[in-house]
Formats: structure tokens, C-alpha cells, sequence
């Protein structure tokens, strides 16, 4: 047995992981460290790493909002259903062009407003020139109808007044005849004296001629009418007008209607005759 036995009687106490405090120094040498890829790294080869300073952040540049003006020269450039606001939309696109500043948001949109304007702005000029001509030419024709119409009563209205028998004041049967001499333009006026249309007057149309047609005129209307009648018999003639200033220029659109007896003894009324004249 050795001397530490001897002595306590127990062997040297053991530190708490088993290895003695001189076998960690022998187990853990100074030994230069290895790197990842088993190279040991020269000291003086390393360079310590050098902090980046910190940096504050830059403010964001907020984004520019697109141009009001031209959006709304865009917008109404490709307004169709009212004819004035393309042009409108394409001279605020020229606005906008020149006050905003190259590459500003939105003067794209100026830019093509313009155009877009134009061009509506022209398709509606091509269909003004087209409909405003039929229109009035629509309207021209509603208003000679009126003419026409009161034309063709007057010509039954002689008719069957020539067809009708007539006694004279001895009562006797008098020749085929139609209402004698004539009767002037009633109303005596045109009716531009009256803003364009005439306003019935009933005084104006119980002079005999007109009773013995039975012919008035109940309605404002555009024309004036006259008549005028010739001879008896076989040798009668008759002339129905009727005119009006449509458009108060001065300009009368006219329709007669002339008429004489035929061989069979029946009153032939032909027309009516359209023409247009000054007063």
C-alpha cells in the first residue's frame, strides 16, 4: 500500500468530473485555433472588420398626385352626348399642356385630350351639317302640308258647290256656276306679322266666298289663302292660292290650284302648283 493510503486510509478524493485538475491542463495544450476549412489563419493577416457607421434613413419623396385639370379635360373630351364639352375638354387639355412640367403625372392624359376632342368635336360638326338641313327641311315640309290639305277642301268645296243648282232671284234655274269674282288674301296679313303663325279669326272667315266653300280655318296656322272664280257655265275658271312666309324672309312658299269645265260639264281642278317667290 502506498503512503496515502497509509496516512488517511482512504485514497486522494477525485474532483467532481473525474479527471484531475493537472489532466485538463495536459488535455487542453495552447494550440493555435483552426478554421472552418482546417487552415490556420496568419495573425497578421487579419484585419479587424470596421464597423459601418449608422446611417439615418432617407425621407421618402411622396408621390405627386396627377393633374386634376388633366383629367378633367380627358374626361369631358370623351363626352359624346353633349356636342360643345369635347371642345371644351380639348382646349383644357392645351391648358394643361402648357402648365405642367415635363414628365408631371397626367400630361399624358392632357396630351390625349386634345386629339380625342378634336375629333369628337368634328364628328359632330359632320352630323350638325347633315341633320340640321333634313330638319329643316322636315320642318318645311310639315308646315306645307297644312297648304296642302286646306287646298284640297277648297277644291271639294267648288266642286260641289258648281255641281250643286243655283236659282235666280225669279227662281229660275241658273247656269253651273261657282261663288262670283273673288276674295283677297285672308288674313290680309302674313303671318310673320303675328311671330310666324296665324291666329284663327272667325270674322275673318264669314265673307260669303268662304261660307259658300265652307271653308275656315279653326287652328293657328302658316298660310294665307285666296280665291278667285270666272264665268258660268262651260266657261268657267278658277284659281285657289296659298302662301306663306315659312321663315319670315320675305320669301313665300306658294300653291295654286287652277281649274276650268270639261266636255262632260264637270269642274276639272288640277294642282296644286308649288313655287317659291318674293312678295
Amino acid at each position: 500500500m502506498s503512503d496515502d493510503r497509509d496516512q488517511g486510509g482512504m485514497p486522494p478524493a477525485m474532483p467532481a468530473y473525474g479527471i484531475p485538475p493537472h489532466e485538463v491542463q495536459r488535455m487542453a495544450p495552447d494550440v493555435p485555433s483552426v478554421s472552418m476549412y482546417g487552415m490556420v489563419p496568419n495573425p497578421a493577416e487579419m484585419q479587424p472588420q470596421q464597423q459601418q457607421p449608422y446611417q439615418q434613413p432617407q425621407p421618402q419623396t411622396p408621390r405627386q398626385k396627377t393633374s386634376g385639370l388633366a383629367i378633367a379635360a380627358l374626361v369631358l373630351a370623351c363626352i359624346v352626348f353633349l356636342p360643345i364639352l369635347p371642345l371644351v375638354g380639348a382646349v383644357l387639355g392645351v391648358v394643361a399642356v402648357a402648365k405642367l412640367p415635363s414628365g408631371a403625372p397626367g400630361k399624358g392624359l392632357a396630351i390625349a385630350a386634345i386629339p380625342v376632342g378634336c375629333v369628337v368635336t368634328l364628328i359632330h360638326l359632320m352630323l350638325a351639317a347633315i341633320a340640321i338641313p333634313a330638319f329643316v327641311h322636315y320642318t318645311r315640309l310639315s308646315k306645307t302640308t297644312e297648304a296642302r290639305e286646306s287646298l284640297y277642301k277648297l277644291r271639294a268645296g267648288a266642286r260641289t258647290y258648281f255641281m250643286n243648282d243655283h236659282y235666280s232671284s225669279s227662281g229660275q234655274l241658273a247656269p253651273k256656276r261657282l261663288p262670283a269674282g273673288s276674295r283677297d288674301w285672308t288674313p290680309s296679313q302674313s303671318c310673320c306679322s303675328q311671330g310666324g303663325k296665324c291666329m284663327p279669326n272667325a270674322n275673318e272667315w264669314s265673307a260669303p266666298h268662304w261660307k259658300a266653300l265652307r271653308f275656315e280655318m279653326s287652328d293657328p296656322h302658316y298660310f294665307q289663302y285666296r280665291f278667285y272664280s270666272s264665268g258660268t257655265g262651260r266657261s268657267t275658271s278658277v284659281v285657289i292660292e296659298a302662301r306663306g312666309d315659312l321663315d319670315c324672309d320675305g320669301i313665300y312658299s306658294s300653291f295654286k290650284m287652277i281649274g276650268s269645265v270639261d266636255m262632260d260639264g264637270s269642274l276639272n281642278i288640277r294642282g296644286p302648283i308649288t313655287r317659291r317667290r318674293s312678295e
